[in-house]
């Protein structure tokens, strides 16, 4: 099955326009409607690529299916008859050449000490201010991601009330210019407040922005997610202390969550970023690993990222996607059970044959996922 069986099942008619790729066709979108603003490559991967002009989405044939026919991603799986646990992203739409980069892990140097101090009173201000009557919001929302006040607490979460911004000087950063000339400052916006820590000390600094304090919405001027300047950006947050099997993720609010619920089997790994790489610390880590579970966000760059990085370097590297939503805290408002779902990616280890069994929001138990019942 090809993007064009798809299609022309939905009752489009692509037409062939050019030979880019091995044959470029173009279509109506099933989403947004048009003439010939959807554009589809089948011979680009195993069964094809897309990309609407309108929209400005784009994917394979799973992302179609769960963009134009409201599958989950294990529905999509059976109707390509599709393994999920195949060990390569391109199983589901190869995306390029899997190359492998050089790289060369990092080792994480500490901010300036001013700028530890200055943001740490910010950090502590925010955890006060998070139990206020004020934020209750902010408090369910953080609920709704399984994050309930003791996990909330442990890792230092809190809200901040107020945009502010510093001179770089005074935070012992060097000074930095804009392109009109201009000296620049440290911003730090209102919204969540997610502080990384490493060997107790305050590494990295990001928050998460609201829009008229609904965290869901991504404020109007874009950029939902700010790294405070200063921060160690490329550093990973690390949950847990199982070292056979790991777990990695974009978000550090996912990394949270899935410590929580399943931190004694898996140590998550966070990136913050899909184009981040491991630190020196997560890349020792992830060469010791038994299996890597590779859970990026469920989008092109995510999915970019697993099939042409992480799949090439890591040979114990499997990918596993959240069967529901673009990422596990989605999956876990959906209601995916995320502890079966990691112990289905780890199912190969008889060690957790013995955990107890209980079916998912997919109606699939892990006695299901052993026996290939996708």
């Amino acid at each position: 099955m090809t993007i064009l069986d798809l299609l022309k099942e939905d009752g489009l008619d692509p037409k062939w326009v050019a030979s880019t790729d091995g044959g470029e066709f173009a279509s109506p979108c099933p989403g947004c409607g048009g003439t010939d603003r959807f554009r589809s490559w089948p011979k680009k991967g195993k069964g094809g690529r897309w990309w609407c002009r309108q929209c400005e989405k784009s994917g394979d044939l799973i992302q179609y299916l769960r963009e134009f026919r409201d599958m989950s991603y294990l529905e999509s799986c059976r109707f390509l008859k599709i393994r999920p646990n195949d060990n390569s992203a391109s199983a589901c739409g190869n995306l390029g050449s899997s190359t492998s980069p050089d790289h060369t892990p990092f080792k994480v140097e500490a901010p300036p000490a001013k700028w530890q101090e200055t943001m740490e009173k910010i950090v502590q201000k925010s955890k006060t201010r998070l139990k206020s009557r004020r934020c209750k919001y902010a408090r369910e929302w953080l609920k709704t991601r399984g994050l309930e006040p003791e996990v909330v607490a442990r890792n230092s979460l809190g809200w901040h009330d107020q945009d502010l911004s510093y001179q770089r000087k005074s935070l012992g950063l060097p000074q930095k210019y804009s392109d009109q000339g201009r000296s620049t400052k440290v911003w730090i916006p209102e919204g969540l407040i997610i502080p990384c820590y490493k060997d107790g000390l305050l590494q990295k600094l990001s928050v998460r922005r609201s829009a008229r304090g609904d965290l869901n919405r991504p404020p109007d001027d874009g950029g939902r997610h700010v790294m405070v300047s200063g921060s160690s950006a490329r550093v990973n947050m690390i949950f847990g202390t199982t070292k056979e099997y790991v777990i990695v993720v974009e978000s550090d609010l996912d990394a949270i969550l899935l410590d929580r619920l399943a931190g004694d089997i898996i140590t998550a790994i966070s990136l913050g970023s899909s184009a981040n790489k491991p630190d020196y610390e997560a890349t020792k880590l992830l060469n010791k690993a038994e299996v890597i579970l590779v859970s990026l966000d469920h989008d092109e760059s995510g999915t970019k990222a697993t099939d042409t990085w992480w799949l090439p370097h890591f040979p114990n590297a499997k990918w596993w996607p959240v069967p529901k939503g673009k990422d596990p805290g989605e999956a876990y408002q959906l209601g995916v059970d995320l502890r079966l779902w990691i112990r289905a990616g780890l199912s190969d280890d008889a060690v957790f044959l013995d955990d107890p069994i209980a079916p998912n929001s997919e109606g699939l138990s892990i006695e299901d996922v052993l026996n290939g019942a996708w």
